[in-house]
């Protein structure tokens, strides 16, 4: 018997311009090095002050990177449920009798540490919402639903499913 699964539902925003920490602290820089050029003087007093905000906000950005999450680039709108036999998400039942194709993509969980090939001043920790399943109805309707995995093993909590979708031959044929 397969209990019911269930994880949140994310939508994605839109995607547009952000604001980012290394924007901020690039935004920072070239104006204190704008600023320093300009007025030519060592004796400025400003400039030391200013020097050390710039100095302050590094540090700050750099330690909290560590332990602070991505911003949710969107919203989580209930719930996605499996069953043993369907899918149900915003009250409505797909049942597998129903699904052509099914695909499952697992890339993330919350607090995962993110590995960045560049120095970034960004948030190290994921979100956990970069999860989805994606199934087509009778060849015809096709939904993409992201998900939140809680911890690294949560969407294991699938396989039952995930291998009654394969005894059925319910996997997405590559296009």
């Amino acid at each position: 018997m397969i209990q019911p699964v269930t994880f949140d539902i994310y939508e994605p925003a839109p995607t547009g311009f952000r604001l980012s920490r290394d924007l901020i602290t690039l935004g920072i820089t070239v104006i204190l090095l704008l600023y320093s050029w300009l007025r030519n003087n060592t004796d400025d007093l400003l400039i030391v002050p200013l020097s050390l905000l710039w100095g302050i906000i590094i540090f700050y950005f750099i330690v909290s990177s560590l332990f602070l999450r991505k911003p949710l680039n969107g919203k989580f709108d209930g719930e996605i449920v499996f069953t043993r036999d369907a899918i149900i998400f915003k009250g409505s039942p797909y049942y597998l009798s129903e699904i052509t194709a099914i695909d499952f993509t697992f890339n993330d969980y919350y607090n995962k540490y993110i590995f960045e090939y560049y120095k970034s001043l960004n948030q190290k920790r994921s979100q956990g919402v970069d999860n989805y399943v994606e199934f087509t109805i009778m060849h015809k309707d096709s939904y993409i639903i992201y998900f939140r995995c809680e911890d690294e093993d949560h969407h294991k909590l699938l396989d039952p499913f995930i291998n009654e979708c394969i005894r059925l031959n319910k996997k997405r044929e590559i296009e």
